[in-house]
């Protein structure tokens, strides 16, 4: 479970720098969950929401990519599971129309 599920006891239960990874990650939800009342596409059902709206989180805190000049954070499936090794293999690139391209950083043998 991430911090935006936790509850003030999970968080005292924590070594203190996971606890206070944890707690600002919640803060964050805080403010996302917050944001959403003042965006006007999206259905008060869904705004109020809070399971679907930590499920969005999650998806987007975990799975997303800042773009390189960090103006702005973008979900590309199967991505996420690049670089899951102390080596990065893979860069993550964007282009002017927001495509998502993949390259790898050295060469990888066949097979």
């Amino acid at each position: 479970s991430n911090g935006s599920s936790m509850t003030p006891f999970c968080f005292d239960c924590l070594p203190p720098l996971a606890g206070f990874l944890a707690m600002s990650e919640r803060i964050k939800f805080i403010q996302f969950f917050q944001a959403l009342r003042h965006v006007d596409f999206i259905n008060d059902d869904v705004k109020n929401n809070k399971e679907l709206a930590k499920w969005a989180f999650a998806v987007v805190y975990t799975r997303g990519f800042p773009t390189p000049n960090g103006d702005d954070f973008r979900i590309a499936p199967v991505a996420d599971y690049f670089n899951h090794g102390t080596e990065t293999e893979v860069q993550v690139d964007y282009d002017e129309e927001g495509n998502c391209n993949v390259y790898t950083t050295r060469d990888v043998p066949a097979g």
